[in-house]
């Protein structure tokens, strides 16, 4: 195996897929990348068995071949090489890279026992812009639960219905919801549960508007755009029925700049509880004020302008979940929806993007935990 590669471009696509090469894991093989020289094109692609990613780039290849290569080393390498030509060859299962007067010799292991990568057919496939699936994706994902005990939150909910497309996510302590309105050119059906990882993978590495085809299988999902690929297996298990949880009858309605209440928020909880981080809100007409406190550190209290309609309401919340959802927001002014002390609250822009709504459900903290 022998090829010649620009720097540059190596490091790039070695970028691509190094995001799912595990950092621990039994299977050690999967801590090496995939490297296969076919005419004048080089593969490239890493596995944790769950999701996969592969890549490739035009080469000048002189001899065909594959061979894996540990990942994080080989990035490592390649990132530190000087910006200009490498020659790379492979003998014996080891990786020569030459390049300026330096070479470098790294140990790898035969394709032979790389797991084989997914290919998807196209028999069911939507094709979709990129800023739209990735804008979900950003709004939504941060809520799925990384409890392994409840793997069924621990995916994102896509669903599709006509044109109109969701995702959801929650941990049981809060839920996000982004609903794009009428953007297929088609109708489509579709209710999958897909892992984060594999979305966030997809938004490090698109943008704009560029399609991205989407095939599905019956238990894995591919992501196929500018020559690469992200294949990942599907959650299992059945998302729960989030429409029910979701408040209808929340009368205390508050209105607040969304930027001074993170300011204040982000201060106040400097002195909240690091483990429940418990934060106090004290609603009132015209007012807002945040109350934290915590023996062995101290106090702190603010107070933000707000417009509220229904009686005063006090109600404690997690600040970090509640800056995790202020900080999505693109509005200048947020809509805080409560009921109770006890009951779930809703948080939303003050204006809805066109064809869009984004909501977000808060559990509150009992104020004696």
């Amino acid at each position: 195996m022998k090829f010649k590669v620009d720097k540059s471009t190596l490091w790039e696509k070695l970028q691509t897929v190094l995001g799912v090469v595990p950092q621990r894991t039994t299977f050690p093989i999967l801590t090496n990348v995939l490297l296969e020289a076919k005419k004048d094109h080089l593969k490239l692609a890493a596995t944790d068995l769950d999701i996969s990613i592969v890549t490739g780039m035009p080469v000048e290849v002189t001899e065909r071949g594959e061979i894996t290569l540990p990942g994080r080393k080989l990035g490592e390498i390649v990132r530190e090489l000087p910006e200009v030509p490498i020659s790379f060859s492979v003998a014996n299962s080891q990786a020569t890279f030459k390049c300026d007067k330096g070479v470098f010799k790294l140990t790898g292991i035969e394709r032979g026992e790389y797991p084989e990568l997914p290919e998807l057919d196209r028999g069911r496939s939507l094709s979709l812009d990129g800023e739209s699936l990735n804008r979900a994706v950003e709004k939504t994902s941060f809520a799925a639960a990384s409890d392994e005990m409840r793997p069924a939150l621990s995916g994102v909910l896509w669903q599709i219905r006509e044109r109109d497309m969701r995702m959801v996510a929650t941990d049981g302590h809060r839920l996000a919801l982004l609903k794009l309105i009428n953007i297929l050119d088609k109708p489509f059906s579709l209710e999958i549960t897909v892992p984060p990882k594999a979305l966030n993978q997809l938004g490090r590495l698109t943008g704009g508007k560029q399609p991205i085809e989407v095939r599905l299988e019956e238990s894995k999902i591919g992501f196929y755009f500018n020559g690469n690929v992200i294949t990942a297996r599907l959650v299992e298990g059945t998302f729960p029925d989030y429409e029910q949880v979701i408040p209808k009858d929340n009368d205390k309605v508050a209105r607040l700049e969304r930027e001074p209440f993170i300011s204040a928020l982000r201060r106040v909880a400097v002195f909240s509880n690091p483990d429940t981080h418990l934060t106090k809100l004290s609603f009132d007409r015209d007012s807002l004020q945040l109350h934290t406190h915590t023996p062995e550190f101290g106090e702190a209290r603010e107070e933000i302008p707000c417009r509220c309609q229904g009686e005063k309401i006090e109600i404690g919340y997690n600040a970090s979940y509640l800056l995790d959802v202020l900080t999505r927001i693109d509005s200048e002014e947020v809509v805080v929806s409560l009921k109770d002390p006890l009951s779930a609250g809703t948080i939303s822009p003050s204006e809805q993007k066109e064809a869009e709504e984004l909501l977000y459900l808060l559990m509150p903290i009992r104020m004696g935990e």
